[in-house]
């Protein structure tokens, strides 16, 4: 199971399917880059995470996440093309759906901005919603001091998903050598 292809910095990222935790470990790992890594058993998590199952659990849909939202896909940092939020998950996820029913259009003003996504057509009355850009900033309960946990702020999601501990860090290194917690 050797890399498809040898990371650099700036350039292709290592494609790693079913790897050996020896391959891992040796590199990627070793390298501190980033790799895609395929063909391993997460466990029901990739079938069943839908934007409507992560709503329908509670405690998922009320946790507070940070959200950037712009009218453009290119934040800019400097002259601040956007707005910033904390909104629940379940918000969030509601945004991103009316997002794809509408087929990119909008979906009635986006998160924690009612509103302020409409414009009005000249000589008409007639709303239209323009796109919005959601970039998930955080998930972390103090996102200033505290690193982010997925699955420690979301218990429920820790159920149905499996890490695959042998590979990532041999079963006997914890991940917090592998991952940025």
């Amino acid at each position: 199971a050797a890399a498809a292809a040898a990371a650099t910095p700036g350039g292709p990222v290592h494609r790693m399917h079913r790897p050996s935790p020896a391959d891992f470990r040796l590199g990627p790992a070793a390298a501190r880059q980033p790799a895609v890594l395929t063909g391993l058993d997460l466990g029901p998590a990739p079938w069943l995470w839908s934007p409507a199952h992560l709503a329908a659990m509670p405690a998922v849909a009320a946790a507070d996440v940070s959200v950037h939202v712009s009218d453009t896909p290119h934040l800019d940092f400097v002259r601040k093309n956007f707005t910033f939020t904390n909104v629940p998950f379940g918000d969030l996820l509601g945004a991103l759906a009316a997002e794809g029913e509408n087929g990119g259009s909008g979906g009635g003003g986006g998160v924690g901005q009612k509103g302020s996504g409409d414009c009005e057509k000249e000589n008409t009355a007639e709303k239209v919603t323009k796109k919005k850009w959601y970039y998930l900033r955080s998930i972390g309960r103090n996102p200033r001091k505290e690193p982010a946990h997925a699955l420690e702020q979301f218990p429920d999601l820790a159920r149905e998903l499996k890490l695959p501990s042998d590979v990532l860090w041999g079963g006997t290194v914890g991940p917090s050598a592998v991952f940025s917690f």
